[in-house]
């Protein structure tokens, strides 16, 4: 029976893309605790404010981010898969206080490790193929994607050292900024998790 492959959830993220830049100024601390987007009693453990970008890292570990057109919610875990996950909900929080940004997009991600004795040949083998004419090739990192029912998951792969990590990018198009659509999304990242367990269990 083969076993289970070894992984490291790094960690997670949801990104919520507008049609025009997002102003930094909306996820300053204060601003974030006034509009309920997040508890009053996180503690920031340190900051970055340049122009068109803010960085706001608290003790747990998780950091908020603007970069031009994005907001990122990212928490790192270092694990297993959890149950749940303290950024989806903060990411919902804080799209149902913006309700007047124009977002177009939003994606869900998990990044893991696995760890390999030669990386670039576990590629090979695992997604290549034996039967390839481009077997004295041995690739360094794969991009793929996939039309789900669901979203379009975009997958990426690459070697670092004795390791493989494995991106996984759960893409929702927004046809109109809706917070009903948005909290729906946010609420079912199950959906990505299982597909993303699944995936992993049968294929690598």
């Amino acid at each position: 029976m083969t076993q289970p492959i070894a992984f490291t959830l790094r960690h997670v993220s949801a990104v919520l893309v507008s049609a025009s830049a997002i102003d930094p100024q909306s996820i300053m601390p204060e601003t974030l605790v006034k509009a309920n987007v997040i508890p009053a009693d996180w503690t920031l453990d340190s900051g970055i404010n340049i122009p068109f970008a803010v960085l706001t890292r608290y003790q747990n570990d998780i950091t908020i981010r603007t970069e031009g057109d994005r907001c990122i919610f990212q928490q790192p875990i270092d694990g297993n898969l959890r149950d749940s996950y303290e950024i989806f909900s903060t990411a919902q929080r804080y799209a149902a206080a913006t309700t007047l940004v124009p977002y177009n997009v939003i994606g869900l991600n998990w990044s893991l490790d696995i760890p390999v004795g030669r990386p670039e040949l576990w590629i090979r083998e695992k997604i290549m193929g034996n039967e390839s004419n481009l077997l004295d090739f041995f690739p360094t990192s794969l991009q793929m994607a996939k039309q789900l029912d669901f979203a379009i998951c975009n997958l990426g792969i690459k070697t670092e050292n004795a390791r493989i990590t494995i991106d996984f990018n759960y893409h929702f198009p927004l046809a109109q900024s809706s917070i009903g659509r948005m909290a729906e999304i946010l609420n079912d990242w199950r959906l990505c998790q299982e597909h993303l367990t699944e995936l992993i269990s049968s294929q690598f």
